[in-house]
């Protein structure tokens, strides 16, 4: 909103002025016509007005920049500073990336719906870490994150643990083999998306 005003303030400006001094001839919607009366005064003061709310506006770009770029970092810190979270990032990095295991291979589905207690563990750090990244994921889709600062910190994490897990994350959102949903559903939706996005 902010951007679109940024450009009709001044735009509007311009065309008033085009308007009176190069075709004052012409009506607006066959009726209005041009400010002919503007004096130069007048035009002194309505430069002063245009320019007090550019300058309102650029300023409350910037504030709203810097205020997203304020909450992603105190969401990213939040993760770091969480206990529970770094628990559950515990359990996922011994289960699925410790020394010697494959990187880059998907994680069996029946490893994580296997109901014995270490699985169950591991699935539910995955569901916690998997939601954690949905929630980012919304948020940076929403414009209430800042992107280019998720996707430097955030990439690498994302893109790795989604690629272990896409077995499951297409199991809970219903997918088939094509990754056709089988039904209509939000699950991991803005990972899905995200993961799209970042790939390009």
């Amino acid at each position: 909103m902010l951007g679109f005003l940024l450009f009709v303030v001044p735009a509007t400006f311009l065309w008033l002025a085009t308007w009176k001094y190069y075709f004052p001839e012409y009506y607006l919607l066959g009726a209005i016509p041009a400010p002919v009366k503007l004096t130069k005064p007048n035009w002194l003061l309505l430069v002063g007005v245009v320019a007090a709310v550019m300058g309102w506006l650029v300023s409350s770009f910037i504030t709203l920049r810097n205020s997203i770029k304020q909450h992603t970092i105190n969401t990213l810190l939040q993760s770091r500073l969480s206990t529970h979270y770094q628990q559950q990032a515990k359990v996922i990095n011994q289960t699925f990336f410790a020394p010697g295991m494959p990187l880059n291979d998907p994680v069996p589905l029946e490893f994580l719906l296997d109901p014995d207690e270490p699985n169950r563990n591991a699935l539910e750090a995955v569901n916690y870490v998997l939601n954690y990244f949905e929630f980012c994921a919304v948020g940076i889709k929403h414009g209430d994150l800042d992107e280019n600062l998720m996707r430097q910190t955030m990439r690498g994490i994302i893109r790795r643990l989604c690629s272990r897990m896409m077995p499951y994350i297409r199991y809970t959102r219903g997918e088939d083999e094509n990754g056709n949903l089988k039904q209509p559903t939000t699950q991991f939706e803005h990972i899905k998306w995200l993961l799209k996005r970042w790939e390009k």
